[in-house]
């Protein structure tokens, strides 16, 4: 009567909601500082920031839940 091997852990509520709660945040600071500073706003406006870090964002969480899975 072996013991079974421990499960899993489950992504929680509380992290995913940490997690947009965060980039949310880091976006709405993002805007603030760039409306008081004029060079950075001209800078953000010409690349698309805002989807390159929801790209990254996607990519960085996909490859955790998979390496999670298989480990």
């Amino acid at each position: 009567m072996g013991q079974a091997p421990p499960a899993p852990q489950a992504p929680r509520d509380r992290r995913v909601v940490l997690l947009i709660g965060g980039l949310v945040v880091a976006l709405l600071a993002a805007s603030v500082i760039s409306a008081l500073v004029p060079g950075i706003d001209a800078t953000l406006a010409a690349v698309p920031v805002v989807i390159a870090i929801l790209v990254l964002g996607t990519v960085v969480v996909l490859v955790r839940s998979l390496r999670g899975r298989e480990g």
